[in-house]
């Protein structure tokens, strides 16, 4: 059995290293069980785009220097418009200042900053917690105890403790994506810079694909979405690259993985346990993107539970704030980017084309996202969808849930006690809007 720690976190990735170098820096002892040996640490299917202001607060804050590549704005498009778009981009484009990364590069700084500053790494698979009332540690597949005030799980999509939190009997069915990337060379450089989310319309919003420029030759090239078998993805992958003109040098970095697409979990805190990133939910569900909202979620989570040690309360009740944090920021815009998917879902391929074509902007998706559009900017969006009628009232509805949504995540109960009566009308609202629907993954 190993000496009680202060902090306990399960797994290494974006989310865990974030809340051990939060504690750390707030003078708490921490171990880290990692199932990975210490050099694979980081090596994961990811599109390694974030946006740029991320790695500037991770410098400010830890003094950890990322080298990145600036992207200036991100297309959303079909696969159509993606061939065609050199040298002038179509589709929906947002300006933000976005960055892509070499992960493994990250997670390896990270890794060393967390043991320079006096924190433990242990290689090990947790399997179950510790404790009765709450959880004090946990038990590894390697027959180790290690005990610990607080237990951080950020282990991913598998985690073995995700049944221990508060309301688990609650918590909604998760969804589950399949995603496979490779990072591609090209013989010659390409201009622009821009990221790329690609969808093909002959199977909707269910799949997307991503482009993201690494350099001027290199690229993180991926395939993700729902519904979807290894084989079919890596055959829609495979016709992706075929339908463009560049000649590919070098493919490395091969490897699929699971995502959780069903919005974050509503409630992720236990006694003694906090969930972060992959385990939460904690997943952009319709693009897939998660490296922002595990960095943010683990500096959230390391916060909290140096204030409940401080404090000497571990329960629920005290580490409740950090559901309200999350659901006030993270859980609105993905909430609300689940509603858009299921809404895109819903249409045909004419509609989406005539949709992404002539209704949406870059700016009207960020507006709607945000319930910040305009009553002038309401009625030029309906008057554009007067020259394809059936789809107003769907478009209306929409817009109406997702003020309903962003009013209900506006309120979420600062008390455990306000959950129950909270998460009923979280349910009702989503049952009204159309239940997600659920995709095997196999």
């Amino acid at each position: 059995m190993y000496p009680p720690y202060d902090i306990l976190i399960v797994g290494c990735g974006m989310s865990g290293g974030l809340a051990a170098l939060t504690a750390l820096k707030k003078g708490l002892s921490v171990c880290v069980i990692e199932q990975r040996k210490r050099h694979l640490i980081g090596k994961k299917c990811c599109g390694e785009l974030l946006p740029q202001e991320v790695l500037f607060w991770m410098k400010k804050k830890f003094n950890i220097p990322i080298a990145y590549y600036p992207i200036p704005k991100l297309q959303i498009c079909t696969q159509e418009e993606h061939i065609r778009s050199s040298p002038s981009p179509s589709g929906i484009i947002i300006n933000q200042r976005l960055c892509t990364i070499d992960r493994y590069d990250f997670q390896q700084k990270m890794v060393k900053e967390i043991l320079r500053r006096g924190g433990v790494l242990h290689q090990g698979t947790v399997t179950a917690p510790v404790g009765y009332t709450h959880i004090e540690g946990v038990r590894t597949k390697e027959s180790h105890t290690i005990l610990g005030k607080i237990v951080i799980d950020c282990s991913g999509v598998a985690s073995a403790l995700s049944d221990y939190i508060a309301f688990a009997g609650l918590q909604p069915e998760q969804v589950m994506g399949l995603a496979y990337k490779e990072t591609l060379t090209l013989k010659e450089p390409q201009e622009g810079g821009i990221a790329s989310i690609i969808f093909d319309l002959s199977v909707g919003f269910s799949q997307y694909m991503w482009c993201f420029p690494k350099a001027p030759r290199d690229f993180n090239v991926g395939i993700g979405g729902l519904g979807a078998s290894r084989a079919d993805l890596f055959y829609r992958f495979k016709s992706m690259l075929q339908s463009h003109p560049f000649e590919i040098t070098n493919r490395t970095d091969r490897g699929f993985g699971l995502l959780p697409l069903n919005g974050p979990l509503p409630c992720a805190v236990g006694p003694g346990l906090l969930l972060c990133g992959d385990a939460a939910g904690h997943v952009n569900p319709l693009t897939g993107e998660g490296i922002a909202p595990a960095i943010q979620a683990g500096y959230y989570a390391g916060t909290v539970a140096a204030d409940a040690i401080e404090n000497n309360d571990y329960s629920v009740k005290a580490l409740w704030p950090y559901n309200s944090q999350i659901a006030r920021k993270t859980g609105i815009m993905h909430m609300s980017f689940l509603l858009l998917r299921e809404f895109f879902r819903s249409l045909g391929p004419d509609q989406l084309q005539f949709l992404l074509g002539t209704i949406l902007s870059g700016d009207i998706l960020e507006q709607l996202e945000n319930d910040t559009l305009t009553g002038i900017q309401k009625f030029c969006i309906a008057l554009r969808s007067l020259k394809k009628p059936d789809i107003l009232v769907p478009l209306v509805s929409l817009s109406r849930t997702m003020e309903k949504l962003k009013l209900l995540y506006d309120t979420y109960p600062s008390h455990v006690d306000g959950f129950p009566s909270w998460f009923m009308a979280l349910q009702s609202l989503r049952h009204l809007h159309g239940k997600p629907k659920i995709f095997s993954s196999s």
